[in-house]
């Protein structure tokens, strides 16, 4: 039967129409190219490319090896593909960096379910806000970035962006705030805000509604507290008249037993966009594709075939 480097001689001098050319694409002599020809032919038993024209040309049964040709070594490409691709997760490392707020609602269920079919897959987990961790891609000291952006330039990196349920903004049960009937954005900024990493479509979102109200403040200063940590922030919450904006996924259990409520400001949006980056122009890690699958984005570019050219 013939060999997959005859194939890919016989696809060579299709595209080249050229002995000597198609010779150097696929890395041998011409001699040896018109020997790998000449066997496919003496194994068919019939001419695949006539030699009379110029430029060589494919006769009709070599139109019919060609297709079947391309489409066997482009099964043998997908089956390397993926023998790679398990390989590197069964044994890859990635670093993601993401923000705290995220790292419940969006991060954990994909590594869940990466951990249930890749149990020997490695992760490493970086928490911070958009300006913190956005360097650290950049110099590809973490491989996958999923945050709230300080900025729409995303330029440097290759990026999706996620629509997702706008956080909770929640307090203790007994805070004032919570059967007052008109709410102003002011009123909520009267309180301590304890928060972690402060997002950009939060200045933004807040900035428009101060000025509805004709209302000139910093709005960094009403912030008792930025931290990383959670259930620091949530513990807090729940001892004080301190706010707190959350995902639900991470106050949930604290919202059932009634230890927390919900005060929502005026006009409170419903969605957020959240932006999953990797680095641009470098072959994405297989772990890291498979993270942005399980993410529900498509990554590009997509890791290239072994032996492609």
């Amino acid at each position: 039967m013939y060999h997959l480097r005859q194939l890919q001689c016989a696809l060579a001098l299709a595209r080249h129409r050229h002995f000597g050319r198609a010779a150097e694409d696929v890395g041998i002599t011409q001699s040896g190219l018109t020997q790998s020809i000449n066997r496919l032919e003496d194994y068919y038993g019939v001419r695949l490319f006539s030699r009379d024209s110029k430029p060589v040309a494919p006769t009709v049964f070599g139109d019919a090896l060609l297709k079947g040709a391309a489409q066997v070594l482009e099964r043998m490409q997908t089956m390397e593909r993926e023998i790679k691709l398990l390989n590197d997760l069964e044994t890859g490392q990635l670093v993601v960096g993401v923000d705290p707020m995220l790292a419940t609602s969006m991060l954990a269920p994909a590594l869940t379910s990466l951990l249930r079919t890749h149990p020997r897959l490695r992760f490493s987990v970086r928490s911070g806000g958009w300006q913190t961790l956005a360097p650290e891609l950049a110099a590809h000291d973490i491989d996958l970035l999923i945050g709230f952006t300080d900025t729409t330039d995303t330029g440097q990196f290759e990026s999706a962006d996620i629509s997702q349920p706008a956080p909770l903004v929640v307090g203790a049960p007994d805070h004032p705030l919570r059967h007052r009937k008109r709410r102003s954005l002011s009123d909520f900024l009267a309180y301590p805000l304890v928060q972690g990493p402060v997002a950009r479509w939060y200045l933004d979102w807040a900035g428009t509604q101060l000025a509805g109200e004709k209302v000139s403040m910093d709005l960094h200063e009403p912030y008792f507290l930025h931290a990383d940590d959670t259930t620091l922030l949530i513990t807090i919450a729940k001892g004080t008249h301190a706010l707190l904006a959350a995902m639900r996924e991470d106050v949930e259990v604290a919202l059932k037993a009634g230890e927390l409520v919900e005060i929502t400001p005026p006009r409170w949006p419903r969605s957020v966009t959240v932006t999953v980056a990797w680095p641009k122009q470098t072959t994405i890690a297989p772990a890291a594709e498979r993270l942005l699958t399980e993410l529900g984005i498509a990554a590009s570019p997509s890791l290239p075939l072994p032996g492609s050219r």
